[in-house]
Order: C-alpha cells, then sequence, then structure tokens
C-alpha cells in the first residue's frame, strides 16, 4: 500500500542488535497507527490503549503532527475518513485541540456515527462479531500489489498446507484434511 511504502522508503533505517529497524518519522508513524486502530475496528475491536499511542503521538510531536501535512499525507494515502473518524474522536471526547486547518478537515471528512463506534468499544472492546468479513477480506486483497500477488495470495487461502488444515480443524491425518478444502472454496465464495 502506499502507507508501507512510505513508511519503508522515508523511515531512515538503524541497525539494531543485528538488525535493519526503520524509524519513521513522527507523521508517519502517527498515520501508520491510525491505519492500524481502523484495522481493529474493522474487526469489530479496539481499546482505548490504541487511542492513546496516538494522544501520546500528539502531545509529543504536535508540530510535526497537526499541521497542514497531516491533511495532505491522508489525501496522498486515500485515508481522509480513517483519519478525520480518528482525530474526531480524540477532539471531540478525549480534548486534543487541533488548529483551524485540521478541525476543518476533521468536520469535513468525519463519518457521522464516528464517536459512536469510539464510545462502543469503550464500554466492548473485544469478542464482538466482525462487522463485514468481505470488507476486511476486500481490504486486504487490495493492499496487495500486482494481480499475481493477488492469484498466489488467494490460492493460498484456498489450499493452504495440511498441516495448517490439521492444525485450524483439528483433523488427525492429512488425508482428512482433504474433506476441508471444499470448506475454504465456500468460504472464499463468501467472502468475495
Amino acid at each position: 500500500s502506499f502507507l508501507t511504502r512510505m513508511l519503508y522508503d522515508e523511515s531512515p533505517g538503524t541497525d539494531l542488535y543485528g538488525e535493519k529497524a526503520f524509524i519513521p518519522a513522527p507523521l508517519m508513524f502517527f498515520a501508520y497507527l491510525v491505519k492500524h486502530l481502523w484495522l481493529h475496528e474493522m474487526k469489530n475491536e479496539s481499546q482505548l490503549r490504541l487511542y492513546t499511542d496516538l494522544v501520546v503521538l500528539i502531545e509529543k510531536y504536535r508540530g510535526e503532527i497537526s499541521g497542514p501535512a497531516l491533511t495532505e499525507f491522508a489525501e496522498k494515502a486515500g485515508m481522509n475518513e480513517i483519519m478525520a473518524s480518528r482525530m474526531k474522536a480524540l477532539r471531540d471526547i478525549l480534548g486534543i485541540s487541533f488548529p483551524a486547518g485540521i478541525n476543518s478537515f476533521i468536520d469535513k471528512w468525519a463519518s457521522p456515527g464516528s464517536l459512536d463506534k469510539f464510545l462502543f468499544f469503550l464500554k466492548s472492546p473485544k469478542d464482538n462479531p466482525p462487522v463485514s468479513k468481505k470488507q476486511l477480506y476486500r481490504y486486504h486483497l487490495s493492499e496487495i500489489p500486482g494481480f499475481h500477488r493477488k492469484v498466489l495470495f488467494v490460492a493460498g487461502d484456498l489450499f493452504p498446507s495440511p498441516e495448517f488444515m490439521k492444525n485450524r480443524y483439528g483433523c488427525s491425518s492429512k488425508l482428512e484434511t482433504l474433506l476441508y478444502y471444499p470448506l475454504r472454496l465456500g468460504k472464499l465464495w463468501f467472502l468475495i
């Protein structure tokens, strides 16, 4: 995705215990956390601690996050509604103040039900039925670059390894796993 490419392209790398670690700029990190939070909400799960990470970033790097670069970045990443809806909760419920330009962005793009959704997750953070498995599956598929890789992803979803099938469906033999592959096809038919 655009966001992931930018995360790797624009984050300076450093050596950390023999591994390369990327340290994103505060704005990039904020956007990535907003997207991560949105993915949790797509699964109908969210927690206040995910929002507190955003609050900490804003408090520490307000100048880098709360400027026009945020709205420009959200536009480029195709996440105006995603960004504005999470920031609306930060502003209207958690009391974080933003400049006029950011407030206009929030008012224009935030989903009307975003505050209700935030309050719902405060009351019931986990174990809620997913809102739309189809939408989540299609989103993940759309994030995969190139037709060939999309086909490989779908093929891997349809025909995972026999070991995976044994663990997933509690099969005692590889032969028994063959009975569950049609179930995978049905799942995919439902999701696409």
